[in-house]
């Protein structure tokens, strides 16, 4: 159930940045990183099972900090890091939890096209002066929207869901004021006149990055019991030490670092047209982020692959 709640929580901190980088083609960007997510192939090896455990527990700062920026801002990083605790504390226990990743969807379904319906029920508000990205800012858009569809088992749910915001905020906000906000959809209904309707909109909010927290420290595989808690340990750092852009940056880093050694692994058995895309895609949007995120990023899937090899270990010796 990693995806499509983790489009969700994580459109709350990255739709800005991506305004910020492309624009009017924010929705271009979306479609880019949808097909490369596509693509990217899931070859069962030891290395990628372990940064794509990385780039699970990578989803989890993203997450704290829209937690944070939304519901606490001005305690943010101790807001985080107590988020990111008791996100993993309730994936130990939310096994026993049955049908609530269907509740969790149907809800969020639902609050979706509540705040598309409210952003197309009036006018959009003035325009803020300034100037707007272009095109040539889609790649690193696509970078900041690659996590929020990776690993998705209904993709077509998860980009219906980032263009129909994304969509809706560009139409209400504009791509300045979209790229100057770090709380794009609670702003969304403020300029549509609908503020009244913020404190369910938080609820949402709760609702969204809980479930995404608990998904991704529970998508990890097997392991022993208290392995969820493993991975809010390794998020705690990142929670507290990132801002929301760092957050986004550091978690494209992995998961494109997930993609690029999935292909590189199937490229190994041959040349092949699926794998030589993703391997080309993986490294173009690479090379749009920050090297202090790459660095960052590549540390986590280090951290990765060693705790799955860890994980490996123990299974054996039960």
């Amino acid at each position: 159930m990693l995806v499509p709640v983790t489009v969700w929580a994580g459109l709350l901190v990255t739709l800005a940045p991506m305004a910020a980088a492309a624009g009017w083609w924010l929705l271009a960007a979306g479609v880019l990183a949808c097909l490369l997510v596509a693509v990217a192939p899931a070859p069962d090896h030891p290395v990628r099972h372990g940064v794509s455990l990385a780039a699970r527990w990578a989803v989890v700062p993203l997450v704290s900090a829209a937690f944070a920026a939304y519901l606490v801002p001005g305690h943010q990083p101790l807001a985080e890091a107590g988020f990111v605790v008791a996100a993993s504390l309730l994936a130990v226990a939310a096994g026993r939890l049955r049908h609530g990743g269907l509740v969790a969807v149907g809800v969020l379904t639902a609050a979706t096209l509540a705040l598309v319906a409210v952003g197309l029920a009036v006018e959009p508000v003035d325009s803020v002066p300034g100037p707007v990205a272009g095109p040539a800012g889609v790649p690193l858009a696509a970078a900041l929207a690659v996590p929020l569809l990776a690993g998705a088992r209904r993709w077509w749910l998860a980009v219906g869901v980032l263009l129909a915001v994304g969509a809706v905020a560009l139409y209400q906000l504009g791509p300045v004021r979209l790229g100057l906000s770090v709380t794009a959809p609670a702003d969304l209904l403020g300029a549509a006149d609908a503020a009244v309707l913020r404190t369910g909109f938080g609820a949402v909010i709760v609702l969204a990055v809980v479930a995404a927290a608990v998904a991704a420290l529970r998508s990890t595989g097997t392991g022993p019991s208290w392995w969820p808690v493993a991975g809010g340990a390794a998020a705690v750092p990142a929670a507290l030490l990132l801002d929301p852009l760092a957050s986004v940056q550091v978690a494209a880093v992995v998961v494109l670092a997930e993609i690029l050694v999935g292909a590189v692994v199937e490229l190994r058995s041959g040349l092949a047209a699926r794998p030589a895309v993703a391997a080309a895609g993986a490294l173009g949007l690479l090379a749009t982020l920050p090297l202090a995120a790459m660095v960052i990023g590549a540390a986590v899937a280090l951290l990765g692959v060693a705790a799955h090899r860890y994980r490996i270990r123990y299974a054996d010796t039960g």
